[in-house]
């Protein structure tokens, strides 16, 4: 459509030329970018330039992909083309490097960093890589994004922010991990199915201690079939790690350890969101403390977000006093809503002010698995 020739006119030139000798203080390599009088060479160049500039060169590594941001690249490369023609890649270029207000205050923090270590300076290219590819996410979806240093949740609609909150993300022995995945349903009044590993380790030698403890926690005992056991009349004792034919559930309510509210999505970690009964983790600084799940400050705000047209099911609920057995609600998320789950150890407080997080319990490291 547009003639290679324009890629080696002078101008073009004198103005890639530029830009590539600026590139290191936008977060860049310039080693990345060799300027070339070749017109097939001088294109893949101005292509690549600019496309780093508009959804970084880095994307966040993650545990598991399950859903697959289409960041419309060849969009892209046919407006870049038609700047060339048009004599405008400096106005594309001026665009794309302000359009972030988070990658702006990250560059003129990398451009002032002579306060930093090798360490930080790092740091700060990486994340300004991975937000320039989060903002080009928030322009095409809406997005739940989760950042596990951060402990915390925001939610975006048409590249605004619409919500914020504090979460309780995994311990140091049973991290949450990254990942992307969509949020398939809401569920009202979960029952909790309780995971073997803290059934075994963590609930069974309480009911042993006392079996009052099984039934101040509101629980069921399952067989393996699903089928309700009478709990008093089973040898507590006989049960160990190694033998225990039985699956526990907690009973549904505002006792519930998951609230009154629950998110799935697809992941291999048995992962999801969900309300707690136990408020009092949102108060601390340090908010590592789940088994892995993430506890919600406002189920009720995210549920009316992801629910849109069947919100009057959560404005149905009742939010206190004592009630338990009420079955379970399952409510299919209608419109499509990409959940990010990361690890970045630069954020920004409620101010917008930029932080450097401590290292905490992660899956950053992990492997990623198909």
């Amino acid at each position: 459509m547009f003639g290679q020739s324009n890629y080696t006119r002078p101008d073009h030139l004198k103005t890639l030329d530029s830009l590539i000798q600026l590139s290191p203080s936008w977060g860049l390599s310039k080693a990345d970018y060799p300027i070339s009088f070749d017109s097939s060479v001088a294109r893949a160049v101005t292509q690549q330039l600019l496309l780093d500039l508009a959804i970084g060169n880095t994307k966040p590594q993650l545990a598991y992909t399950g859903f697959n941001f289409d960041l419309r690249k060849d969009a892209w490369v046919q407006t870049i083309d038609a700047a060339v023609q048009n004599r405008s890649i400096q106005k594309l270029a001026n665009y794309l490097i302000n359009r972030s207000p988070e990658v702006n205050q990250l560059v003129r923090v990398l451009q002032d960093s002579t306060q930093y270590d090798d360490v930080k300076r790092n740091l700060l290219r990486k994340s300004i890589n991975e937000y320039r590819w989060l903002a080009a996410v928030r322009a095409y979806y809406p997005l739940v994004l989760i950042n596990i240093p951060a402990a915390y949740l925001r939610v975006y609609e048409k590249d605004k922010e619409v919500l914020a909150m504090k979460v309780v993300v995994g311990r140091k022995k049973r991290p949450s991990r990254t990942l992307a995945s969509v949020i398939q349903t809401v569920v009202i009044n979960p029952y909790w199915h309780v995971p073997r590993k803290i059934a075994v380790e963590e609930l069974l030698p309480e009911i042993q201690k006392n079996f009052r403890y099984f039934t101040a926690s509101h629980l069921d005992l399952l067989d393996r079939d699903g089928n309700k056991v009478n709990a008093a009349a089973v040898n507590w004792k006989k049960l160990s790690k190694n033998y225990f034919p039985y699956r526990l559930r907690q009973q549904t309510g505002v006792k519930n350890t998951l609230g009154i509210l629950k998110m799935q999505f697809q992941n291999p970690f048995k992962m999801y969101l969900h309300d707690t009964s136990d408020k009092k983790y949102f108060a601390a600084l340090d908010r590592f403390s789940s088994h892995g799940c993430i506890r919600l400050e406002k189920p009720i705000q995210l549920a009316k977000f992801l629910l849109n047209d069947q919100v009057q099911a959560i404005d149905t609920l009742k939010i206190t006093g004592p009630y338990t057995g009420i079955p379970p609600k399952y409510l299919r998320v209608r419109k499509q809503v990409p959940i990010l789950i990361w690890y970045n150890l630069i954020d920004f407080d409620q101010t917008g002010k930029l932080v450097f997080l401590k290292l905490k319990p992660n899956a950053w490291r992990l492997k990623p698995t198909v």
